[in-house]
């Protein structure tokens, strides 16, 4: 029974490492794609409960991308086509005069000679305001949580309160995965900087 025991934990140990180091190749891989072709991309966003001691270390974030006039999704199930809750979509993307990216269509394939990254469909739906009778789409990003310090996201949590806007950046392979490469917060004297740098310069003056 001890040995059983024994063979189990090494094996448990081992597939874990074997696990992180898959995990950390992949994130070499997109990360020398992304710059080598040139698919470094950065959206806006907003955070919201960034500290909960249920939840972990983490700021949760918002994007308005996720949120899309329904013609996108009229353009992609023009052929009677039916997408699930779920399911996998690619988000084709065009940067603005201030280089952030937004989403400018959605395809079911991964776009030729575009920029793009994957999401999930969530749905489609007409809004309720009786004034407004348009319709829209809401997608999901899987990079809608940037883990840091827990002093930093307690700190973090007291911004709420404040109007400091935010921007990620990410790196994306050719086949729209990402990782994200630095989450980005508004300082009225040096611009976007780091969360960490944001908190460095901050915290100790009580801002």
């Amino acid at each position: 029974m001890k040995i059983n025991k024994k063979i189990f934990f090494a094996v448990t140990v081992a597939f874990e490492l074997i696990a992180a180091i898959f995990i950390l190749c992949k994130i070499s891989l997109i990360k020398k794609t992304a710059e080598k072709e040139n698919r470094i991309y950065r959206f806006e966003c907003n955070f919201y409960d960034p500290f909960n001691p249920l939840k972990g270390r983490y700021v949760q974030l918002e994007f308005t991308d996720e949120k899309l006039p329904g013609d996108f999704y009229d353009e992609i199930c023009k052929d009677g086509k039916f997408i699930l809750t779920g399911q996998v979509v690619y988000a084709i993307l065009s940067k603005d005069e201030n280089g952030i990216d937004h989403v400018t269509g959605l395809s079911l394939k991964i776009p030729e000679n575009r920029n793009f990254i994957k999401a999930k469909f969530s749905k489609h739906y007409r809004s309720s305001d009786e004034e407004n009778d348009a319709s829209y789409v809401r997608i999901k990003f899987d990079f809608d949580r940037f883990y840091l310090q827990e002093e930093h996201a307690e700190y973090f949590d007291y911004l709420r309160s404040q109007d400091h806007p935010l921007n990620i950046e990410l790196y994306s392979d050719g086949k729209g995965n990402v990782i994200q490469k630095e989450l980005y917060i508004y300082d009225e004297d040096d611009g976007y900087i780091s969360l960490v740098e944001f908190y460095k310069k901050h915290h100790k003056k009580g801002a």
